[in-house]
């Protein structure tokens, strides 16, 4: 772990100093302080996600570099800056279950679901995740053809650099690079943050539950591919009217 500067100068504690940084995920109990004095993250399968995850990836810090790194201090993390992800754009949840089936099939890292977000342009997503750009473009020609030929030759499939916040903060991914600041601020964090590997278990009733959610989903925006999935009824019966 970094120590004190020697001659206690204010930057030098400043840089050090974490917890000021960082102390609503403290308050939160977001982030613990260990016995050995790292701050450490107890990570668990969220249950309230509209994503079903197929395969994680153990040896990715996303909570990390993505919640803490980039969101206090305002950088993209040097190992985000090597994830590269295939994008998938389903048009309706019909689809959306059919992707979810392949990717269950191809066993790759990767997850689905509906899009929350109001910075994202689409109702339903999925991910498959590589660790470089020649990876990247190699799984894309290989997602893209078996999407093209089993589920819709309609659906977008894109291949993007690292998570799209990053981009919204730091427009055009090429541009990217890690400053000698950043690598000296990253040596002090990751000296002191810890997010352990863990490999995340979903369980199936915990994918019902976010299955049922992209159904309610589809409804609500007038997806009917829906009542493939409801014996062809409707999700919830009609309005008695009266104004006629």
């Amino acid at each position: 772990m970094v120590q004190l500067p020697k001659d206690f100068n204010y930057q030098g504690l400043t840089d050090l100093d974490v917890i000021s940084k960082v102390e609503p995920l403290l308050q939160a109990g977001v982030y613990k302080i260990r016995e050995d004095g790292r701050l450490a993250c107890k990570m668990n399968q969220p249950w309230d996600t509209p994503w079903v995850h197929v395969v994680h990836l153990a040896h990715l810090k996303c909570h990390l570099w993505h919640h803490v790194y980039f969101q206090y201090y305002g950088f993209v993390p040097s190992g985000c800056q090597n994830c590269w992800k295939i994008v998938v754009r389903p048009n309706t949840v019909e689809q959306l279950f059919k992707l979810y089936e392949l990717q269950v099939q191809m066993n790759y890292p990767a997850k689905c679901g509906i899009e929350l977000r109001d910075s994202v342009n689409g109702n339903y997503g999925g991910y498959f995740y590589t660790s470089s750009v020649e990876e990247g473009r190699e799984r894309w020609a290989e997602v893209s053809r078996r999407v093209r030929e089993e589920i819709s030759p309609d659906i977008k499939v894109i291949l993007k650099r690292a998570c799209t916040e990053y981009e919204h903060a730091n427009p055009d991914s090429s541009t990217w690079d890690i400053s000698d600041d950043q690598v000296y601020l990253e040596r002090i964090l990751d000296s002191i943050f810890v997010q352990d590997a863990v490999k995340l278990m979903q369980p199936d009733h915990a994918k019902a539950h976010v299955m049922r959610t992209w159904i309610h989903r589809a409804f609500s925006i007038k997806d009917m591919t829906y009542v493939k999935y409801t014996g062809g009824k409707p999700l919830f019966p009609p309005y008695k009217t009266y104004h006629e």
